[in-house]
């Protein structure tokens, strides 16, 4: 089986002229079972199935139903290959889908370039899968490698995949082989010379979506195996939720952002999940209740110095310095001027001085 993905469609448009290409190549590869999966504006076609995604996040979910909906006579193979109709853009795409089609790895697809480099899944690189590679590669403006994938239906039958983009289907895919032990294959690098197609630009809310996943499915040492499990466990434990949130507040999921610190607060109570909560509250335009988790940030850093038989938990918290009392006093002076804007803001210098982390963690644009 073939499912070729056609996010919208229009007759007589360029992209329609693709699609014919694609169920012409899937022909001529000797595919039969031939599926279209669009927004529903995909008139019907004679001996062609159609898979319907119209909802925000269901092209996985709506793949996976239909394929348990087929009887075993009608799917016979153990993998199913799902394309976009670009593939056809591809010089040498008749050798893609054919390999596309041959491939018996649990998830296998085709390589793309970017300008001269290959665009790879986060977490992949030569030596196959990392899992803390995954963590430190998913960014906003994150590109994904989506022009061809080959699926084992087992991997298929078992999940629900609530994406709303091939791209978005393939991360999820990446990381539920990854948690599974089973090989995620390059189709052979060959191809690549001759890729064209540009790399799909991923949604934050797809990255967010398979982030989130890695971190349920993950042992939280295999996402962030540097640190000193053994020895601080506690403070290794925090220190990595604090990172997933910051990761998750950049892509826009607050509620997974405050998930992760929810985790952390179980240790311990500490300044810098204050701090990244005050972020949430900004970006959410609550003004008041961020100025007022700042101000408690900033008096646990404070009291945090103080303890010296303390343990250290926010490793990269410095000392106060000039210009941390700089901000702490033209902040109060906002503040007392009922200038709320001003007050955050100096609140949040104050707090991204005193700790290197939120300038590490990319967060310096949101204080």
């Amino acid at each position: 089986m073939v499912i070729i993905v056609v996010p919208s469609f229009e007759k007589g448009s360029p992209f329609s002229e693709q699609l014919q290409r694609t169920l012409d190549l899937a022909r001529a590869s000797g595919v039969a079972d031939l599926v279209i999966a669009s927004d529903g504006s995909i008139p019907a076609m004679s001996g062609i199935g159609l898979i319907t995604f119209s909802d925000r996040y269901a092209l996985g979910s709506a793949i996976s139903e239909f394929i348990h909906s087929q009887s075993a006579s009608k799917v016979a193979s153990s993998h199913v290959t799902i394309v976009s109709a670009e593939i056809s853009s591809l010089s040498n795409s008749s050798a893609a889908m054919q390999r596309l089609i041959a491939a018996q790895a649990p998830l296998s697809y085709i390589p793309t370039f970017h300008g001269s480099e290959t665009v790879e899944f986060p977490g992949m690189n030569d030596a196959g899968f990392i899992a803390s590679q995954l963590v430190q590669d998913i960014q906003p403006e994150t590109m994904i490698p989506a022009v061809g994938l080959s699926v084992a239906r087992a991997l298929l039958d078992k999940v629900g995949f609530a994406c709303i983009s091939l791209s978005g289907l393939a991360l999820e895919l990446v990381v539920e082989c990854f948690s599974r032990g089973e090989e995620v294959q390059l189709i052979d690098s060959d191809l690549s010379v001759a890729s064209d197609f540009a790399p799909v630009q991923i949604s934050n809310d797809e990255l967010a979506r398979g982030l989130r996943r890695a971190v349920e499915l993950i042992a939280i040492e295999e996402l962030f195996p540097a640190h000193a499990w053994d020895a601080r466990r506690p403070e290794s434990t925090m220190s990595c939720y604090h990172r997933l949130a910051a990761k998750f507040i950049r892509l826009g999921d607050f509620e997974s952002a405050d998930s992760c610190l929810n985790q952390s607060d179980r240790i311990a109570e500490s300044p810098r999940a204050l701090a990244l909560r005050a972020v949430i509250a900004m970006e959410r335009g609550e003004t008041l209740g961020a100025i007022a988790k700042l101000i408690t940030s900033l008096q646990e850093y404070e009291q945090q110095k103080r303890n010296a038989s303390v343990s250290k938990l926010e490793e990269g918290a410095g000392q106060p310095i000039d210009s941390v009392n700089e901000e702490l006093k033209q902040g109060l002076s906002a503040l007392n001027s009922q200038d709320n804007s001003a007050a955050l803001k100096h609140f949040a210098r104050a707090v991204r001085e005193f700790d290197s982390f939120y300038r590490e963690s990319g967060l310096l644009t949101l204080m």
